[in-house]
Protein backbone atom coordinates (compact mmCIF):
# COMPACT_ATOMS: atom_id res chain seq x y z
CA UNK A 1 0.00 0.00 0.00
CA UNK A 2 2.61 2.33 1.12
CA UNK A 3 3.24 5.74 2.75
CA UNK A 4 -0.44 7.59 3.79
CA UNK A 5 0.03 10.71 3.11
CA UNK A 6 -1.66 14.19 3.83
CA UNK A 7 -3.54 16.77 1.88
CA UNK A 8 0.22 18.17 1.28
CA UNK A 9 1.65 15.29 0.31
CA UNK A 10 3.88 14.52 3.36
CA UNK A 11 3.69 11.23 5.10
CA UNK A 12 0.80 10.77 7.93
CA UNK A 13 1.86 9.26 11.13
CA UNK A 14 -0.31 6.25 12.23
CA UNK A 15 -0.27 3.23 14.30
CA UNK A 16 -1.46 -0.02 13.82
CA UNK A 17 -2.78 -1.68 10.70
CA UNK A 18 -5.47 -0.52 7.94
CA UNK A 19 -8.79 -2.28 9.38
CA UNK A 20 -10.34 -1.31 6.18
CA UNK A 21 -10.60 0.45 3.20
CA UNK A 22 -14.78 1.74 3.06
CA UNK A 23 -16.23 4.11 -0.30
CA UNK A 24 -19.50 6.26 0.78
CA UNK A 25 -20.50 8.35 -1.59
CA UNK A 26 -17.05 9.11 -3.62
CA UNK A 27 -15.20 9.95 -0.40
CA UNK A 28 -13.02 6.69 0.67
CA UNK A 29 -12.49 6.10 4.88
CA UNK A 30 -9.48 4.62 5.80
CA UNK A 31 -9.87 2.78 9.51
CA UNK A 32 -6.70 2.78 11.15
CA UNK A 33 -5.70 1.38 14.68
CA UNK A 34 -4.53 -1.61 16.80
CA UNK A 35 -6.50 -0.65 19.65
CA UNK A 36 -9.21 1.36 18.66
CA UNK A 37 -9.35 3.04 15.09
CA UNK A 38 -8.85 6.41 13.96
CA UNK A 39 -10.98 7.63 10.69
CA UNK A 40 -8.78 8.82 7.27
CA UNK A 41 -10.96 10.44 4.68
CA UNK A 42 -9.77 10.76 0.96
CA UNK A 43 -11.42 11.79 -2.40
CA UNK A 44 -8.36 10.86 -4.94
CA UNK A 45 -7.12 7.57 -3.34
CA UNK A 46 -4.03 9.28 -2.39
CA UNK A 47 -4.14 12.28 -0.11
CA UNK A 48 -5.88 11.38 3.23
CA UNK A 49 -7.18 14.15 5.98
CA UNK A 50 -7.59 12.81 9.43
CA UNK A 51 -10.66 13.11 11.19
CA UNK A 52 -11.74 14.07 14.54
CA UNK A 53 -13.75 10.37 14.58
CA UNK A 54 -11.97 7.88 17.33
CA UNK A 55 -13.98 4.58 17.74
CA UNK A 56 -12.06 3.47 21.20
CA UNK A 57 -11.74 0.48 22.77
CA UNK A 58 -10.90 -3.67 21.49
CA UNK A 59 -8.29 -5.35 19.88
CA UNK A 60 -8.09 -5.85 16.56
CA UNK A 61 -11.16 -3.77 15.49
CA UNK A 62 -12.82 -4.94 12.32
CA UNK A 63 -15.45 -3.09 10.04
CA UNK A 64 -17.23 -3.44 6.87
CA UNK A 65 -20.46 -2.54 5.36
CA UNK A 66 -22.94 -4.95 5.06
CA UNK A 67 -24.55 -4.97 1.27
CA UNK A 68 -26.95 -7.63 2.84
CA UNK A 69 -28.46 -5.94 5.80
CA UNK A 70 -32.38 -4.59 5.40
CA UNK A 71 -31.91 -1.95 8.20
CA UNK A 72 -30.09 1.55 7.45
CA UNK A 73 -29.51 1.36 11.17
CA UNK A 74 -27.18 -1.38 10.87
CA UNK A 75 -25.68 -1.30 7.79
CA UNK A 76 -22.04 -0.63 8.87
CA UNK A 77 -20.59 -3.63 11.79
CA UNK A 78 -17.75 -3.51 13.57
CA UNK A 79 -16.26 -6.53 15.17
CA UNK A 80 -13.40 -6.31 18.06
CA UNK A 81 -12.09 -8.66 20.48
CA UNK A 82 -12.81 -7.24 24.04
CA UNK A 83 -10.54 -8.97 27.23
CA UNK A 84 -9.37 -7.74 30.82
CA UNK A 85 -7.35 -8.84 33.10
CA UNK A 86 -7.42 -10.93 34.58
CA UNK A 87 -9.01 -12.81 31.97
CA UNK A 88 -12.55 -13.91 32.21
CA UNK A 89 -13.83 -16.63 29.92
CA UNK A 90 -17.71 -15.63 31.07
CA UNK A 91 -17.51 -11.88 30.23
CA UNK A 92 -14.76 -11.81 27.21
CA UNK A 93 -14.75 -12.34 23.84
CA UNK A 94 -15.94 -10.95 20.14
CA UNK A 95 -18.24 -8.66 20.55
CA UNK A 96 -20.29 -7.12 17.59
CA UNK A 97 -21.60 -3.43 17.17
CA UNK A 98 -23.77 -2.04 14.83
CA UNK A 99 -23.83 1.90 13.11
CA UNK A 100 -26.16 3.78 10.23
CA UNK A 101 -22.58 6.11 9.12
CA UNK A 102 -19.64 3.84 9.99
CA UNK A 103 -18.82 6.17 12.82
CA UNK A 104 -21.51 6.12 16.11
CA UNK A 105 -21.75 2.48 16.75
CA UNK A 106 -23.88 0.94 18.96
CA UNK A 107 -22.65 -3.00 20.63
CA UNK A 108 -25.11 -5.72 19.98
CA UNK A 109 -23.46 -8.68 21.91
CA UNK A 110 -20.71 -11.08 22.45
CA UNK A 111 -20.98 -12.83 19.19
CA UNK A 112 -17.86 -15.54 19.91
CA UNK A 113 -16.78 -16.43 23.51
CA UNK A 114 -12.94 -16.16 23.61
CA UNK A 115 -10.69 -18.30 25.80
CA UNK A 116 -6.93 -17.81 26.32
CA UNK A 117 -6.25 -21.41 27.35
CA UNK A 118 -7.27 -22.45 23.64
CA UNK A 119 -4.24 -19.95 22.14
CA UNK A 120 -1.91 -21.16 24.41
CA UNK A 121 -2.97 -24.96 24.03
CA UNK A 122 -1.87 -24.06 20.24
CA UNK A 123 1.30 -22.43 20.88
Amino acid sequence: MGRILDENGKSLPVNGFVSRVIDTDGTARLYVGADGLIVLETNDGIHFKQTDVKIDGGIFPTIFLDPHESDPAKKYKLFRLETKQPFDPVTDGVFAYTSPDGITFTKVDRVLPFSSTRITRRL
